[in-house]
């Protein structure tokens, strides 16, 4: 039987996303190209309010819209115009009030965009669910710097978001189990210092680095990690995606140095010590459970309690002791080993085990350790540590360089052929893209170092945004024209993973050129960015065709979810289009000046207007869900999108 959710006519509904598309990019045109604030916001209300309708299309089952493109393509297209509107809205609400405090320009800017995806999440559309729950914490620390609140009262904050996460997501798996686990895993991380906020993970230092207590300190590493730990668990329990994303980046970061190549000297202080007492008493823990009977019924009943009709079993304990190996040698250990080559020593045995475990354990427990060795494989780098001081240069300056790039090439492809073999799930295959990405980075930095290349825009184009290309091109063919379901998914998620990547590189080189900041070398959301690129504002033509061919894949993942909904692919879409449009743009004009502009502008817009009519043609040609009633036999079943 065919998915419900799936239109009758696959043409229209292409037709319908590319026109979407086009729609958004030509809103952000006119956005940049209309002078007056009254204009924009007419502009925005339309594209709202024709949101609005076109979401509202996708709960009418027997509607022609919804019945031939589908109730999902209805609610995508519909849900992002809402989005775009409130985000592009913020700024201009912004404008529109003049000078005023800090608080109420961070309210303007955020608010509009918090409250359509709550809305959003409402109505049980899961990119609105995850981007409210990454909105909210953001915009308290945001507030807090607002206010000139200290790192003390800004990680005792995010402490109490996290909590409050907990008592949302602990109850029952829902929509607001994914809200509650996402929202405070970020919170977590952030007042720890190891993770996933977004701001935080391009530029902080980490919270707890600023705290003078070292009783302080401690508390909140303490609890910052059961928390993180809390919700790890109930990912891993609820087979929660979106949740486990952002606890794995929370907990397989280094910390307390979000840079993966940082060296860190050995400091044992109370820190330290607290950030190792969380992964030790989890892995004392497991081995009790793994060895007595009584520890495993209390654990099972631990399981049930979080997940109803839930229990454990002793390969999932070994899951939990082989991402607890990943989580030690990522956060305690550079703190707790002075000596940078046996840090790099330690840390090689400890991800040699959690592979091995990985390649022992079959189903979702060993996918979930392979997933954690290959991300921590990426944001480690052991091998800088281990091999640091063992190569003599012999007159060649670029030797440990050379050695370095060389066995992590080698050991990234030789563990993901492993893990990949053993396991297909999409997580897996996303880590194993992650690292590939990072791995392609580094070695297209070698090269360039030891060729001798000047121009850094062509630099930071080939690190950054090339190796996103070779992977995000055939991983969004794939999703689009694959047959198999598993093919489709993993091309969808590994997409809308390299334009993420991309997203967030592109907003370290904003912050760059517009606040001087210098966010660093790559960190866990931007793994290709070596900072070559010092500012936007001297970028040109490499810097505009790498963003464009990034649109692309965004394009094509986003027309893949015509037969397979992704809310990953809407959120990656969401997150990139509107930054990268805007960067192209904003060449356009810096290189070609006015002329450069207006035709890109009336190119996008007749493209857009002649894709739009074959989509209103192809829609309005299609059968009605009334003759498709007339025409069905009196004793045929009903089309799938009416059952």
């Amino acid at each position: 039987m065919s998915d419900p959710e799936v239109g009758t006519n696959q043409l229209a509904a292409r037709l319908t996303v590319t026109a979407a598309l086009l729609l958004g990019i030509s809103t952000i045109v006119l956005f940049t190209a209309i002078p007056g604030r009254a204009g924009r916001f007419a502009l925005l209300a339309v594209v709202i309010v024709l949101g609005v309708a076109v979401f509202a299309a996708g709960s009418r089952a027997f509607g022609r819209f919804s019945y031939t493109v589908g109730p999902t393509v209805c609610r995508g297209v519909g849900g992002g115009a809402i989005v775009l509107g409130a985000y592009l809205s913020g700024p201009l609400l912004v404008d529109a009030v003049g000078e005023t405090s800090l608080t109420t320009s961070v309210l303007l800017t955020f608010l509009p965009a918090f409250l359509a995806l709550l809305v959003l999440a409402l109505k049980g559309v899961g990119a609105g669910v995850v981007g409210a729950a990454v909105v909210a914490p953001t915009v308290l620390v945001l507030l807090l710097a607002a206010n000139g609140a200290g790192p003390g009262t800004t990680a005792l904050c995010l402490l109490a978001l996290a909590v409050a996460a907990a008592v949302v997501a602990v109850p029952a798996p829902s929509s607001w189990s994914t809200a509650g686990i996402s929202a405070g895993a970020i919170a977590a991380a952030a007042a720890v210092g190891g993770g996933a906020t977004p701001l935080g993970a391009l530029t902080g230092p980490p919270v707890f680095d600023a705290m003078p207590e070292p009783g302080m300190r401690a508390l909140v590493i303490v609890a910052g990690l059961v928390l993180l730990a809390l919700f790890g668990a109930l990912a891993m329990l609820r087979r929660d995606t979106a949740g486990g994303v952002f606890v794995g980046l929370a907990l397989v970061a280094p910390v307390p140095m979000l840079v993966h190549d940082q060296m860190v000297s050995g400091r044992l202080d109370s820190a330290a010590i607290a950030m190792a007492v969380v992964p030790l008493a989890v892995a004392i823990a497991v081995a009790c459970a793994v060895t007595v009977g009584s520890a495993r019924q209390l654990a099972g009943r631990l399981a049930g309690w979080l997940r109803p009709s839930g229990s454990t079993t002793v390969p999932a304990l070994l899951s939990v002791a082989g991402v607890t190996a990943v989580v030690f040698a990522a956060q305690p250990l550079p703190s707790l080993v002075p000596d940078i080559r046996l840090q790099g020593a330690i840390a090689v045995v400890l991800l040699a085990f959690a592979v091995v475990l990985a390649l022992r354990l079959c189903g979702m427990p060993g996918a979930i350790v392979a997933a954690a060795a290959l991300i921590g494989l990426q944001t480690m780098s052991p091998w800088r540590r281990l091999l640091a001081g063992l190569v003599e240069p012999g007159g060649d300056p670029f030797a440990h360089l050379k050695v370095i790039v060389g066995a992590t090439v080698v050991a990234a492809v030789a563990v993901t052929w492993l893990l990949l073999r053993r396991h297909r799930h999409v997580g897996v295959v996303v880590a194993a893209a992650y690292l590939l990405a990072g791995t392609l980075a580094d070695l297209v930095r070698a090269i360039s170092l030891l060729g001798g290349w000047s121009d850094r825009e062509s630099v930071w184009v080939t690190t950054t945004i090339v190796p996103l290309l070779i992977l995000g091109l055939p991983a969004a063919v794939a999703a689009l024209v694959a047959r198999a379901a598993p093919t489709r998914v993993a091309g969808q998620a590994v997409a809308a993973l390299m334009v993420v990547i991309g997203g967030f590189s592109l907003f370290k080189a904003l912050l760059r050129t517009f606040s001087g900041a210098n966010p660093g070398e790559p960190t866990v959301l931007t793994p290709t960015d070596f900072t070559t690129l010092t500012s936007l504002d001297q970028a040109g033509g490499p810097v505009a065709f790498g963003v464009a061919g990034l649109l692309l894949v965004a394009a094509l993942a986003t027309l893949s979810t015509t037969r397979h909904a992704s809310a990953a692919v809407v959120a990656a879409v969401m997150l990139f289009g509107v930054g990268g449009t805007q960067v192209v743009l904003g060449i356009a004009l810096q290189t070609g000046g006015g002329a450069a502009f207006d035709l890109v502008q009336w190119i996008v817009l007749g493209v857009s207007a002649v894709v739009t009519a074959a989509a209103v043609v192809t829609v309005r040609s299609s059968q009605s869900p009334l003759a498709a009633e007339e025409a069905r036999p009196p004793d045929g079943p009903l089309p799938a999108a009416q059952a």
